[in-house]
């Protein structure tokens, strides 16, 4: 099972620099590093409830640029990927970012309910196409039935994903799971919004692909940051979870 580390929007939190966190997470085993990338109003927009907090997130086209090139340099290969919100920021990632042949590919992802937002599938997905960049889609329970492939040609992997944070599994998350396994084409995933400090396995779980967990690269940063909250694993737990995580699938 491959292990993508969410360290979200912290690393700007207090001074504590983005370098320290995905190195961080990449020295505990950590497959692929996704942050969240603010990029414009809309963006903010879309996440009304969070607008006073987010303008310290933002990240230019410029440090996004710049971050995957000296990731790239330093690993010699992609192991950083962004959430995309809003069309506008896969088209400055394409013109800016994919166009430069020093930078290989990363990855993408997309929110279960941006995803849902036709222009945005269209785009992202079109644009992983051209560019052969893999992508990941979160969705919840109830959109297991109502999403689809849209217009990428290539595999999408579809992280099943409870959107409250923390999250907990019911005792019908299994069932859940296996309706997306089920009805979705692609590779199957699992957003990790849990407390629980090891992935879950058996069952529907043994045939998932993905696990996308967040950490917290300092401890006095977990419940302090939208993405470091509580249910974030220091690196010490995060890396008991990889061990797991990579004896499954």
């Amino acid at each position: 099972m491959k292990v993508i580390a969410e360290i979200g929007s912290c690393w700007l939190r207090d001074g504590y620099p983005l370098d320290d966190a995905i190195h961080a997470a990449l020295a505990c085993g950590a497959d692929l590093v996704k942050i969240q990338w603010w990029s414009n109003e809309w963006s903010i927009m879309r996440r009304r409830a969070m607008v006073a907090g987010l303008d310290k997130w933002k990240l230019s086209t410029k440090e996004v640029h710049d971050l995957l090139k000296k990731w790239a340099d330093k690993c010699g290969k992609p192991v950083i990927g962004f959430s995309v919100f809003d069309p506008k920021d896969v088209q400055a990632l394409q013109d800016r970012c994919f166009n430069d042949e020093k930078i290989p590919a990363a990855f993408i992802k997309t929110a279960s309910q941006e995803w849902q937002w036709a222009a945005l599938a269209e785009a992202v997905s079109g644009f992983s196409l051209q560019q052969d960049v893999p992508l990941y889609v979160s969705v919840p329970a109830g959109a297991t039935m109502s999403v689809g492939n849209y217009w990428s040609g290539k595999p999408i992997t579809w992280l099943y994903c409870v959107p409250e944070y923390p999250a907990e599994f019911s005792v019908d998350t299994e069932q859940e799971m296996r309706v997306m396994i089920n009805r979705l084409p692609g590779f199957k995933g699992v957003s990790d919004h849990t407390f629980h400090e090891r992935p879950f396995v058996g069952g529907a779980f043994d045939l998932l692909r993905v696990t996308e967990k967040h950490f917290c690269y300092t401890e006095d940063l977990r419940g302090k940051c939208p993405d470091g909250g509580p249910w974030s694993l220091s690196p010490k737990n995060f890396e008991k979870y990889m061990e797991t995580a990579h004896g499954v699938g």
